[in-house]
């Protein structure tokens, strides 16, 4: 199983992306976190709210995810993070039930 996360600057782009990764078998689930980032972008310093997007996917299905993310993201240059994960074996086998490879 494969863990990682994006952030987005509205809770719209965040559903739009969840549901085309889920209708598309990339990803089994997503949570979405309300959340505050700071970050320098351009030689200007930002305060900005922001929403977190924290996906699970297959180890196998994890790089055909990562492009299709990178390709529907609306940032110039998104952070799409993998996490080091492990899960409990009935829950990394849902997974493995949701995500087609």
């Amino acid at each position: 199983m494969k863990a990682f996360y994006t952030m987005v600057g509205t809770e719209t782009e965040a559903t739009d992306l969840v549901e085309t990764l889920l209708e598309e078998q990339l990803i089994a689930c997503a949570n979405l976190i309300e959340t505050r980032s700071f970050y320098r972008w351009e030689g200007q310093d930002h305060d900005e709210d922001e929403y977190l997007l924290l996906m699970k996917t297959t180890a196998s299905c994890w790089e055909n995810c990562r492009d299709r993310l990178d390709d529907l993201h609306p940032y110039d240059v998104p952070a799409i993070i993998e996490l080091d994960a492990e899960a409990n074996g009935a829950y990394a086998e849902w997974v493995d039930t949701q995500v087609r490879d």
